[in-house]
């Protein structure tokens, strides 16, 4: 096992009153040491100075990628705590720099990590016939009440494709699911469920919430009973506290483009819509973010300043250019084209460790170069 120093930031949220320190033992990873503290930065629309909260931990790993893991979990619930205690929402939480401790090495491994929000979109195309065709389907609901039940669960659904958190994404998911319930009893009926006494053995038959969405992914999807209780035993983990959440996780990606088709074909079945609607394999996500890293070699002295919190500007990197696309394939390809000092980009080189990358989900890189800041 090795030490490894990684920092986080929020901008903005809240502030603390004094920094302050915590050293604690995770039972698999071992000890780990955080620091809270808050920070200024200038944001780009005003360039005034606003206060961030940041969180520096020393944390022991096999690996860098172990060190993210165990630095984000021991970061997690000090982080929320805030939250509790000041009754606000925060932001997600960014990992910006790591670093291997060694002592005894003249020079260090530098991580840093520049987050890109994809704020905008890629284009598609639609139609204002296929609006206006919608809006008829719609408007032949016999009711405002069933109208109100539609409405209302097309904003899950649709506010589920713009979410990043999986867990998030897939409650949002099974609302909008479940908010068709009503509609999808009268599109394609329900069966009762049964239920016997504990006492006396007897069964008594009732209606049970979900009557009508189990009956349509029962008889309108490929293995539909299967999958309605994966995504129903799954919502009540996730919701109710059960078993571990990176299992979980695995399971709710696995399943989650399924029951974005299934919720399609449940639309165009209340709608009696004729061709199938569609949504991209791995729709367009607009709270993603593209993260570009650089990994070098810096000298002891400055890895020393930057664990102090000291500005250390000849060591940032700069995103100079970036060109974003959408694959056939699903996935959004990154060109980018990443700077720094020279001084420090000679010495990376010479150290013999120098690598650029993007990460992401469903983000590729296809060419990220370096080059110096002067010759741009």
């Amino acid at each position: 096992m090795a030490k490894f120093f990684c920092r986080y930031e929020v901008r903005p949220g809240m502030r603390l009153s004094s920094p302050f320190g915590v050293r604690f033992h995770h039972e698999v990873q071992g000890y780990a040491s955080l620091n809270a503290f808050n920070f200024i930065y200038d944001t780009e629309r005003s360039g005034e100075g606003c206060i961030g909260l940041g969180f520096d931990l020393v944390v022991e790993a096999r690996d860098f990628n172990h060190a993210f893991e165990v630095s984000r979990q021991a970061c997690v619930t000090p982080y929320h705590l805030l939250g509790l205690i000041g009754g606000i929402g925060l932001p997600d939480l960014k990992l910006v720099t790591s670093l291997s401790v060694d002592s005894a090495s003249p020079e260090v491994e530098y991580v840093r990590f520049v987050h890109i929000p994809l704020e905008k979109g890629i284009d598609k195309e639609i139609e204002e016939s296929d609006i206006g065709s919608m809006i008829g389907h719609m408007f032949r609901m016999e009711s405002d009440r069933e109208m109100d039940h539609l409405t209302r669960s097309i904003g899950w659904f649709v506010e589920s494709l713009s979410e990043n958190k999986v867990f998030v994404r897939f409650l949002m998911l099974c609302m909008a699911l479940e908010s068709l319930n009503r509609l999808l009893k009268n599109a394609v009926g329900f069966e009762k469920s049964k239920q016997s006494c504990p006492h006396c053995g007897k069964y008594t038959e009732f209606e049970s919430a979900t009557a009508g969405l189990r009956m349509f992914f029962s008889e309108n999807l490929e293995n539909g009973e299967s999958l309605f209780k994966t995504m129903t035993r799954l919502r009540g983990s996730v919701v109710h506290g059960g078993g571990t959440l990176r299992k979980k996780k695995l399971r709710v990606r696995e399943i989650l483009p399924r029951l974005e088709n299934a919720y399609c074909q449940a639309i165009g079945e209340i709608l009696a819509i004729d061709s199938p609607l569609e949504i991209c394999e791995s729709p367009l996500n607009l709270r993603q973010e593209i993260v570009l890293f650089t990994r070098i070699k810096l000298e002891q002295e400055l890895a020393k300043r930057i664990m102090a919190r000291e500005p250390v500007p000849e060591v940032e990197p700069t995103v100079e250019d970036m060109f974003v696309q959408l694959s056939e394939d699903g996935f959004i390809s990154v060109d980018a084209r990443i700077s720094f000092e020279p001084e420090i980009l000679t010495y990376a080189r010479n150290a013999g460790g120098i690598t650029a990358g993007v990460t992401g989900r469903n983000i590729r890189a296809r060419q990220i170069e370096l080059v110096q800041k002067s010759s741009v």
